[in-house]
């Protein structure tokens, strides 16, 4: 990993019109199972001991609502071990997080673990919430493909996989809309895909929401962001050229902004040369310090001592979003044994290494 997030130990300024996070920050399952004990109330089936469900064309979802819930792979346990549950759940989701799609986008690991440490601040800051992290918008292409397990393909507009989601069930299912994700490569960001500018929230522009939005919350410009991540910091947009290479680019910014101190942060990042993972360097160490932040201050995080067994954590570390989309999906027998890669064996279903809950048994 590249020395400016390696060692990265910048704390952003904290602002009079900080947003409050209602949700928890940490990746702790509370996508699923809520951040309050109200939501958790309000998810909870309390006959059966599972989470609530939907049933749409026949098949069970979570519910259509702010609260989305998924409830398959733990049914074993009963409304007493329901935490238990969560908190394998949570695991699960650190391990896909941090093993396997994090080092993708950054193009490197994070530094090593060295345990829970009470003095990190995890919270979300806003330069992640409101700029690095909305770049992401940026690999999403035009259309969406859906593939059948006999190889059928179509594509649908992006917005109607996001927007439409009855488009989606009716017009084969999760499963074709899961085959096609991981047939299709991403894009590269600095340039928004119509679907995203023109059509995903009718006559507006998410590029601009997202710009406005970071104004709003008054987050660091391009050019201090740049200097908390231990890079130069640009007098002129010529100085800019090590990391936006592209001089229409930069001649561009000249004309919209009266100094590189103006530069919106979301602008910024998205002009930036990808380094080694898919982002450029100023997205990567804002991404790499929340994520860093996020583990070493999570008194839960899996590998912390105490969490699990020895081994139980055995168990929690052959997890792969591969085996979890085999686990839940009908008509998927064959997968690459990374979902996240296109050029990954393809293998049945059931050779891929299986959670054995009996560690989890008194």
């Amino acid at each position: 990993m590249n020395s400016y997030y390696n060692q990265l130990q910048t704390t952003f300024r904290k602002l009079s019109n900080e947003k409050l996070n209602e949700n928890t920050a940490f990746i702790d399952g509370s996508v699923i199972y809520g951040s309050s004990f109200a939501d958790m109330d309000h998810l909870l089936d309390h006959e059966n001991g599972h989470l609530r469900r939907t049933l749409f064309n026949g098949q069970a979802f979570p519910p259509f609502s702010e609260q989305a819930i998924y409830d398959q792979i733990y049914r074993r346990f009963k409304e007493v071990d329901l935490f238990e549950a969560r908190k394998i759940v949570g695991a699960q989701m650190q391990v896909i997080a941090y093993r396997d799609w994090l080092p993708i986008l950054l193009g490197s690991d994070l530094a090593p673990y060295g345990g829970y440490d009470p003095g990190v601040d995890p919270s979300i800051s806003v330069e992640f919430a409101f700029g690095a992290m909305r770049v992401g918008h940026a690999l999403l292409r035009d259309k969406t493909l859906h593939a059948t397990s006999d190889g059928r393909q179509s594509a649908l507009p992006t917005e109607d996989d996001v927007l439409r989601i009855e488009k989606v069930l009716f017009d084969g299912g999760v499963d074709t809309f899961l085959n096609g994700l991981m047939g299709m490569s991403i894009k590269r960001p600095q340039f928004l895909s119509p679907s995203i500018t023109e059509r995903i929230f009718g006559g507006m522009d998410l590029g601009a929401i997202n710009i406005q939005r970071a104004r709003d919350a008054a987050v660091s410009s391009y050019n201090e962001a740049r200097s908390l991540c231990s890079l130069s910091k640009a007098s002129t947009f010529n100085d800019l050229s090590s990391g936006i290479s592209n001089p229409e680019t930069r001649s561009m910014m000249e004309k919209l902004y009266a100094s590189p101190d103006d530069i919106d942060l979301y602008v910024g990042l998205l002009s930036e040369d990808p380094s080694s993972g898919l982002l450029g360097p100023t997205s990567a160490c804002l991404i790499a310090d929340q994520f860093k932040r996020l583990r070493d201050g999570d008194r839960f995080f899996f590998k912390n001592p105490g969490i699990f067994t020895n081994d139980q954590l055995i168990e929690i570390e052959k997890t792969s979003l591969s085996k979890i989309i085999c686990d839940n999906a009908d008509r998927i027998s064959l997968i690459g044994t990374d979902a996240f890669s296109l050029s990954s064996s393809q293998v049945p279903c059931d050779r891929l290494p299986t959670i054995d809950l009996t560690k989890w048994e008194e």
